[in-house]
């Protein structure tokens, strides 16, 4: 893939990459894991959501 890509925000995809791995080992998760959770949309909008509270909780 061009290096040069970015997501939406801007980020660098390799740069997202990292920072979403980053985030996932904190919660003990992998990409594996994550795929499974996609694989069954409930469970995917759940963890979201329990991520999102989780996240904006450390901000405080």
């Amino acid at each position: 893939m061009d290096s040069g890509w970015k997501n939406n925000s801007g980020m660098e995809k390799k740069a997202w990459t990292r920072t979403v791995e980053r985030e996932l080992k904190d919660y003990g998760l992998t990409w594996e894991t994550i795929s499974r959770k996609v694989a069954e949309q409930q469970k995917w909008k759940s963890l979201a959501e329990a991520l999102t509270v989780k996240q904006n909780i450390k901000r405080i």
